[in-house]
């Protein structure tokens, strides 16, 4: 049978009658961690960044993800409170703190507020991300936004524009972004209690997972 097999299917040239030790290795592909942006409103900035990268570890099999999210605000005291953490979420969250970063985790996610001053903000956001270039991680804007940001935003491999009702506003943000360049594309989040649980460190119900994985078609 394999003989019969590969006379159909063998290229047509010679064959390869080199010792197999000589033979070139087989190609192995890397698989990088995805970098996916979020634009929502300030309101749930952080837990719905929090959710989105909960589903990123979950779908990626990462051991944490690393959400930076920035709100045109100064951090609000009190908001670091969250559930247990995981411990990759918490190596990472002491990395940061190394370079005198304030984060904290939640379950699989290490969490950064970002100041309010954009220039602050992207310089802040830019090593954060870097720490988290080993694993899934979400860069969330919920403010007008600057070029410095901005600049942040176009080197994400995919956005998410959150639609919060306005559909027609959203769309205009989805178009400015494309004709930029970016890979961008309206998504609605998931309901305000699942996003609160993933807050907390809490995973997300099948309902929220099955809207983020559409939400997320197409991205490696």
């Amino acid at each position: 049978m394999r003989a019969l097999v590969e006379h159909f299917v063998a290229p047509a040239d010679e064959p390869d009658l080199r010792p197999r030790g000589d033979q070139a290795p087989a190609r192995v592909v890397a698989t990088v961690p995805p970098a996916v942006g979020l634009l929502c409103g300030s309101r749930r900035a952080r837990s719905a960044g929090c959710a989105l990268g909960l589903h990123l570890v979950r779908r990626h099999r990462s051991g944490a993800a690393v959400v930076a999210v920035w709100t045109g605000e100064e951090p609000r005291a009190g908001a670091a409170a969250g559930g247990p953490a995981g411990r990759e979420a918490r190596r990472l969250v002491r990395t940061l703190a190394g370079r005198e970063i304030e984060a904290h985790a939640a379950g699989r996610v290490a969490i950064a507020e970002l100041p309010a001053a954009p220039d602050d903000a992207a310089a802040i956001a830019a090593q954060v991300l870097a720490v988290g270039a080993a694993v899934p991680t979400v860069l969330v804007l919920a403010g007008p936004r600057e070029d410095p940001l901005d600049e942040l935003l176009a080197s994400r491999d995919l956005v998410l524009v959150a639609d919060t009702g306005d559909t027609l506003l959203a769309d205009v943000a989805v178009t400015a972004l494309q004709h930029r360049g970016v890979q961008a594309r309206r998504c609605a989040l998931p309901a305000p209690q699942a996003t609160a649980m993933a807050a907390r460190g809490a995973g997300l119900l099948p309902a929220a997972r099955r809207g983020l994985d559409a939400a997320l078609e197409g991205l490696a």
